[in-house]
């Protein structure tokens, strides 16, 4: 499961970069991808995170190194990280609550941290390393867009596209207009 993992975080990071280039078909692609990845920490978390294969997700004998606690917190590493991902998908792809999904995950991703280097300092078990390093990666470019202003993602992918430009705009301006006037 874990070349699963690594392939499609690598095919999915080459469809935000292509669709930033503004080619075709690649807001679809991008999708797919990013909701696999979402899925496969949101619904196999518990076996990703614990490197179990997926053949061996229904056998007792797989779950020998792991206790209820590391399958617990790898859910909920799981979810939180899914989360991270669908707001990293929603930046790109400019739909509303993108900021609401990414901060959800981001506040959930430092606890999580932090337990996984008390947890990693005390046992020096490399499933905290694991942890550790995706939510570094994930978590710091979920971090990296929820600050970055949507007007810079929107001017870099059509700059060959002004008057797409000035048409996201619009939406942006009407909403400022509405909050002064108030």
């Amino acid at each position: 499961m874990k070349k699963f993992e690594i392939t499609i975080a690598i095919l999915s990071a080459l469809a935000l970069v292509l669709n930033m280039l503004y080619i075709p078909g690649t807001n679809i692609l991008a999708f797919i991808l990013l909701m696999t990845y979402a899925l496969l920490y949101y619904l196999l978390g518990f076996a990703v995170l614990n490197n179990i294969r997926f053949r061996d997700i229904l056998k007792k004998d797989a779950y020998k190194e792991t206790n209820v606690k590391r399958i617990l917190g790898a859910i909920f590493t799981g979810m939180a990280l899914s989360e991270v991902i669908c707001g990293i998908l929603f930046k790109f792809l400019f739909f509303p609550g993108a900021g609401f999904m990414l901060i959800a995950g981001l506040c959930c991703l430092p606890i999580i941290a932090i337990v996984a280097t008390v947890k990693y300092v005390k046992t020096r078990s490399q499933f905290y390393v694991g942890i550790l390093k995706r939510i570094a990666i994930i978590g710091g470019m979920g971090l990296f867009l929820f600050f970055l202003p949507n007007k810079i993602l929107v001017n870099v992918k059509y700059r060959n596209h002004p008057e797409r430009i000035e048409e996201l705009k619009k939406p942006y301006q009407e909403e400022m207009r509405n909050i002064y006037q108030k």
